[in-house]
């Protein structure tokens, strides 16, 4: 890649914020310098090294955590500055991206460049994940107390000091913030003049397999959680096959919920779907005509990814035994929130 004064860090956790990252790069940060740190070892697999400068992964650190020991934690936060201040050593200006920035796997390494790199810019730019950038998400109390514990880490290692931000637990509204990358038609409550929309995840695989005639099901093991009678369970397994015959799918893919070994919603005709890859760099990559389930986290993860060309659809909702009206609005919200099609039973 071309070098540039420009080093943009990327820091990412899950598939989504992976692959936002890599549509910044190809679609806006093409011509800069592009380093990518990854905390969960998962995502090695699913990284292409051809789009980045750099590939490197950063240790994630419980700081409240009793298991792992404060002073190991401050050892792994000191070598993530490390590395990821080698990187930033020559840049005129340094944008680093992330999710947020209330977590010390960001927030420490941002105050360390903000205060030994003052011939620098420093800015800091937010990226999508998913359902935390629909609302905004205020400070607990908590929260609020892990924070000041963070700031007076200061006071006992004078190297590491917490970047005290302004707005929710995001940072968007800090001033550090310049930019706040949003899945396209994605709701939010962010600042407008800070909003920039990405294109569409599916766009940033080439090649992508159009499979307009074929539908995905997301199994779960609702059943055997307790969540539906066997009688509705039948129901709705039945339900959702009657659907996609009637919406004309005649190929059925089924992706298996790994903790349902009896497959709960599948049908003898539909076909299993094994990937090596994670499910959303799979969606990434295939365009299904329609991804459907009850009300699995991958129908909400679907919906960050798919165009609009795909319909992504919530079935027999209205057959689950919820505990009270509460939980079935926490469970429904976000569902609405996103716009997912709910279609009862």
């Amino acid at each position: 890649m071309q070098k540039s004064s420009v080093i943009n860090v990327f820091i990412v956790a899950t598939p989504l914020q992976y692959l936002s990252a890599e549509s910044i790069v190809k679609n806006f940060e093409n011509r800069a310098e592009n380093h990518l740190f990854y905390t969960k070892p998962d995502l090695s697999k699913s990284i292409d090294r051809a789009n980045w400068d750099s590939v490197q992964d950063l240790f994630p650190s419980k700081l409240l955590s009793g298991k792992k020991g404060v002073l190991r934690n401050i050892n792994v936060i000191r070598k993530n500055i490390e590395k990821v201040s080698k990187i930033c050593e020559y840049g005129s200006e340094i944008r680093l991206h992330a999710a947020q920035i209330f977590r010390p796997e960001q927030n420490f390494i941002i105050n360390h460049l903000y205060k030994n790199y003052s011939n620098a810019r420093i800015c800091v730019r937010i990226i999508p994940d998913g359902l935390l950038n629909v609302t905004r998400n205020p400070y607990k109390k908590a929260t609020i107390f892990r924070r000041y514990y963070k700031k007076l880490l200061g006071i006992v290692f004078p190297d590491l000091s917490y970047y005290s931000f302004k707005g929710d637990r995001i940072g968007t509204d800090d001033q550090i913030v310049d930019k706040v990358y949003v899945l396209p038609n994605f709701p939010h409550e962010y600042i407008a003049q800070k909003v920039v929309y990405l294109p569409s995840l599916v766009n940033s695989k080439r090649n992508a397999n159009e499979l307009g005639d074929t539908a995905l099901v997301i199994g779960q093991p609702l059943f055997k959680n307790g969540l539906m009678s066997q009688a509705d369970r039948d129901s709705v397994a039945i339900g959702i096959s009657r659907f996609l015959m009637k919406e004309g799918f005649s190929k059925i893919k089924y992706k298996a919920h790994p903790a349902d070994k009896n497959n709960e919603f599948k049908s003898k005709r539909y076909e299993d779907l094994h990937i090596d890859e994670t499910l959303e760099e799979h969606l990434s990559c295939n365009e299904y005509g329609m991804i459907i389930g009850v009300f699995s986290t991958s129908l909400l993860t679907a919906k960050t990814i798919v165009s609009d060309s795909t319909r992504v659809v919530s079935y027999g909702l209205n057959r689950c035994h919820f505990i009270n009206e509460s939980q079935k609005r926490k469970v429904i919200n976000p569902f609405q929130i996103l716009k997912v099609e709910i279609i009862d039973d």
